[in-house]
């Protein structure tokens, strides 16, 4: 009787204890009335903007004209029986990553196949872009928007190339060949010059021959 009375009181004393304030060692934040608590992620990259759904949306649809006209002048001149397109960026930053999204949308709408490494068969496709002489005379860019030469380029042409006023955040130079270096080939330079664009006047005074040229001064 009197080990029976002692038990009693010990399960007594374990069943108050268990109602009782918590220990240190919890059994999870059900334990505690605070929210779950983790690790800090990594610091998303700059897109120059305080990101919302609502204005990233209208940055994109900003940039979609733009992708339109590239792709209609390409389809146009070099992509008449091409089915599939490699598509590259122009370089790592916000703006690349944006208008390399809504070129993709659009190729995919016109029934383009895009492959992910280059293949035979596959048109391979690079933006290339840079800020025009007049940029900053626009009054644009104070807003986020500049006018910028962008053209679709690979190794060997360009394939369509245009002046637009996009929106510009985390926008740099492109890696890829620029617009001005790349021969366009709607212009032939082997064609003969005009008479009437040949100016009749003498120079003036003849230019310094240039350093390397080899000719003596």
């Amino acid at each position: 009787m009197r080990y029976s009375s002692t038990l009693s009181i010990l399960a007594l004393a374990l069943i108050l204890s268990g109602c009782g304030k918590t220990s240190l060692i919890g059994r999870g934040y059900s334990s505690f009335k605070e929210p779950y608590k983790s690790e800090a992620g990594l610091k998303a990259a700059p897109i120059g903007y305080r990101y919302s759904a609502a204005y990233n949306e209208q940055v994109v649809n900003d940039m979609r004209f733009a992708a339109k006209d590239l792709v209609s002048q390409m389809e146009t001149g070099h992509a008449v029986d091409v089915e599939r397109v490699y598509l590259t960026p122009g370089g790592p930053s916000a703006f690349y990553t944006a208008f390399d999204h809504v070129l993709r949308d659009e190729l995919t709408y016109r029934g383009y196949e895009l492959v992910t490494v280059p293949e035979s068969g596959a048109l391979p496709v690079t933006v290339a872009a840079s800020e025009t002489n007049g940029a900053n005379e626009k009054g644009a860019k104070t807003f986020g928007y500049r006018e910028l030469d962008v053209a679709l380029v690979n190794t060997e042409k360009t394939l369509a190339r245009g002046t637009y006023i996009l929106p510009a955040y985390g926008f740099t130079r492109s890696t890829a060949p620029l617009p001005e270096t790349v021969k366009d080939e709607s212009e032939d330079a082997s064609a003969p010059v005009p008479i009437a664009e040949v100016s009749a006047e003498p120079l003036a005074e003849l230019p310094e021959a240039a350093v390397y040229s080899g000719a003596k001064k």
